[in-house]
């Protein structure tokens, strides 16, 4: 056996193994509805304390092979989460620290040089001229494991369907903890309880809509293209909410779709936006909404993991109901590799590579009753200019009206 967190887990007991995962969870029907007193010397023991074969408080631990298709399935299911640049952490170790150079350009003194990395210079030499010293500055990042976990109650009708019973499990577990991973990276608050949302710090960079009055435009999606760093553009991708794929259906430029084959609506949408992929999820933000569409390079978000997926099974959590508990708990982290937006070489503003579209009127009445007092008057005065604007334009083209 080997300790973990205050466990005795029975590993590799040597009476040979399950052939797949259906056959696990009938031992586990079976060690219930004999109260204990048919069980399969294959299960191993997860409950607390040393009683092996006796499934009394932690359950029984499922096999690895069948954890690593679990885990396969969690990464199948979620969007973000997959998309993330990951780190196995190692036994002993809770979290990781890493002392990245900063990125960005910024002048280093007089020099006329320009510092990337924090200080790192380059810049050219006269002959016989001195060489100017520059050294990078780094910033400390750290992630620390969380914990996320999803119970999933089976009948003991249920069970007796080895087949349906190995598919529901898989399939709800995965589907959930997915959802549940998804959402922190895009939600999460950062603290002690959950990985940092990438709507939560402050390498995330928000562009104004061109028409606030719309849920979508093609300027927008120009600018926020503009907005991330061209050595990020390649492994990007647009992740909008579902709600929003009809509005991108409707976008012209000129009398062209941008998101529908040409002429018809028959074939199927391209799919993709200036070249990178556009992924459907509903795991952004509601429809009109900050963090709708997100334009992002996830392998700029880093997630840590360690020990996979843990599951056991209890019988005894759901006894008066004649249930069986199945928990799985993952112990997971993660937040973007750089604290800050980077700052252009030349032209104004910064890169990102976390691009999301502010807050417009269009959306559903649901997200209009989700806005703060500041964005609605920051609403307000949009939606003002762009009616005088319009107003304006509808006068200047009235006055140059031939009589």
């Amino acid at each position: 056996t080997r300790q973990l967190a205050g466990e005795v887990i029975a590993q590799e007991t040597g009476k040979g193994k399950f052939n797949n995962y259906g056959e696990f969870l009938n031992a586990v029907r079976l060690a219930k509805t004999s109260m204990g007193r048919n069980i399969d010397p294959r299960l191993e023991n997860a409950a607390k304390g040393n009683s092996q074969g006796v499934d009394a408080d932690g359950g029984y631990l499922v096999s690895k092979e069948f954890i690593n298709d679990f885990e396969a399935s969690v990464y199948d299911e979620s969007v973000f989460f997959n998309d993330t640049f990951k780190m196995a952490i190692g036994e002993g170790k809770n979290g990781v620290t890493l002392n990245l150079p900063k990125e960005g350009y910024s002048k280093v003194g007089t020099e006329e040089g320009v510092g990337v990395y924090g200080g790192a210079m380059a810049y050219w030499v006269p002959e016989a001229g001195d060489l100017t010293v520059s050294k990078p500055t780094f910033e400390r990042n750290e992630w620390k494991l969380k914990k996320v976990a999803a119970v999933v109650f089976a009948t003991s009708e249920l069970l007796e369907d080895i087949t349906a019973m190995s598919s529901f499990m898989s399939l709800s577990a995965s589907t959930a903890l997915a959802i549940k991973l998804d959402d922190a990276i895009m939600n999460g608050a950062g603290d002690a309880n959950e990985p940092q949302g990438i709507l939560n710090t402050n390498s995330l960079l928000t562009v104004a809509p061109a028409d606030a009055t719309k849920n979508i435009t093609v300027d927008d999606i120009f600018k926020m293209w503009s907005q991330m760093r061209p050595r990020d553009r390649a492994g990007a991708k647009w992740y909008i909410n579902s709600d929003l794929e009809p509005e991108l259906m409707k976008l012209t430029l000129g009398n062209m779709p941008i998101y529908l084959p040409a002429g018809s609506i028959a074939g199927a949408p391209y799919a993709t936006l200036l070249g990178r992929p556009v992924v459907p999820t509903d795991t952004t933000s509601e429809i009109g909404t900050k963090g709708d569409i997100v334009f992002a390079n996830m392998q700029r978000y880093i997630t840590i993991t360690k020990g996979g997926i843990r599951q056991d099974v209890s019988i005894h959590v759901e006894f008066l109901t004649d249930q069986t508990a199945f928990r799985f708990i993952m112990r997971v982290d993660g937040k973007p590799m750089r604290a800050e937006k980077f700052k252009r070489f030349k032209g104004k503003g910064e890169f990102s590579p976390f691009i999301v579209l502010d807050t417009r009127s269009g959306g559903t009445s649901g997200a209009a009753a989700k806005l703060s007092a500041k964005d609605a008057k920051a609403l307000a005065k949009a939606e003002a200019d762009a009616k005088a604007k319009a107003e304006q334009e509808q006068q200047d083209q009235d006055g140059n009206q031939i009589p």
